[in-house]
């Protein structure tokens, strides 16, 4: 699918879209990391962010919270898109 523009329409940094930014980019990403007290690297390899999370979290089921966090990020972040598009109109 071809579109004019791929960066993210509900954030300002001006950035092109990928899930690299949807799950730890973008600052409502980054928001929800920081509220379990996770820090993003700025490393832009996401295993090593993993890695960074597991060291962070201590925890031995660290795997299910990323897990459940990166859903919640890009569902919350599809929400807020139809939204946009329905006010859009």
């Amino acid at each position: 699918m071809h579109l004019p523009n791929y960066n993210c329409v509900l954030c300002s940094l001006n950035v092109e879209e990928d899930i690299f930014h949807l799950v730890f980019d973008d600052p409502f990403a980054s928001s929800c990391w920081f509220s379990l007290n996770l820090m993003v690297s700025n490393n832009s390899d996401p295993l090593d962010i993993m890695e960074s999370f597991k060291d962070q979290l201590r925890l031995p089921f660290f795997m299910e919270i990323i897990i459940t966090m990166c859903y919640l990020t890009i569902w919350v972040r599809v929400q807020v898109y139809r939204i946009y598009l329905i006010l859009k109109k």
